[in-house]
């Protein structure tokens, strides 16, 4: 027989094991730390991959998880990733594996997520911009980029700049993703325009597209 004590007791540990099952369930699904409001504005490196690597292989990349205690008695999380990677001429097998060690287990994916990227990009194998069908157009420039931007073929949003050139018209500068442009008009929007089309077409030549004007 037990006491209305012991009962409470039981029940309030089941809720709090309950708790933190749920907790564990939502970190698993969530990619989005709480307590770090920039994450929702910022494209992780674990979307950009998954998104890279569904449109480029029709698949998602493998993660598997798990909990790992270290000698000091905390623990940490273990990430194993495994992807594809393009056919190419450089010897690079076409399934590459990252093993990555963090203290939760959005920042081990993430992390393992980012050192995918860094080797597709170092090897020349990340951007494959003929897939998304833009051929740059100083008109529709602006817009282009920004395509590219939301379909995560880059990971940055483009950011402009404007200065006002002292024998009049407008200088814009356009940062995005590592690539730099500038443009002179006029206008503001016709500078911004130049800008833009100037990095598509680095973005291009950097993807072996050409992309000269």
């Amino acid at each position: 027989m037990t006491t209305n004590g012991s009962a409470d007791r039981r029940d309030s540990g089941g809720i709090r094991l309950g708790w933190a099952l749920l907790e564990d369930v939502v970190d698993r699904l969530v990619c989005i730390q709480l307590d770090k409001p920039d994450e929702y504005i910022k494209v992780s490196s674990y979307e950009r991959l998954n998104a890279w690597h569904q449109r480029r292989f029709g698949t998602m990349p493998a993660y598997e998880l798990w909990r790992n205690r270290r000698k000091n008695g905390l623990y940490s999380y273990q990430c194993s990733l495994r992807y594809m990677v393009p056919e190419n001429d450089k010897g690079i097998w076409t399934s590459q594996r990252i093993d990555t060690d963090e203290w939760d287990r959005s920042s081990a994916r993430d992390r393992a997520a980012e050192k995918a990227i860094v080797f597709l990009k170092n090897n020349g194998l990340w951007m494959n911009l003929a897939d998304s069908g833009i051929r740059p157009e100083l008109e529709n420039s602006i817009n282009q980029l920004q395509e590219l931007f939301q379909k995560k073929y880059v990971g940055e949003k483009p950011v402009y700049e404007f200065e006002e050139n002292l024998s009049g018209g407008w200088h814009c500068s356009c940062s995005c993703d590592g690539f730099m442009g500038f443009g002179n008009d006029p206008g503001k929007t016709g500078a911004k325009k130049a800008a833009a089309l100037m990095v598509l077409e680095k973005m291009m030549r950097s993807a072996g597209l050409g992309g000269d004007r």
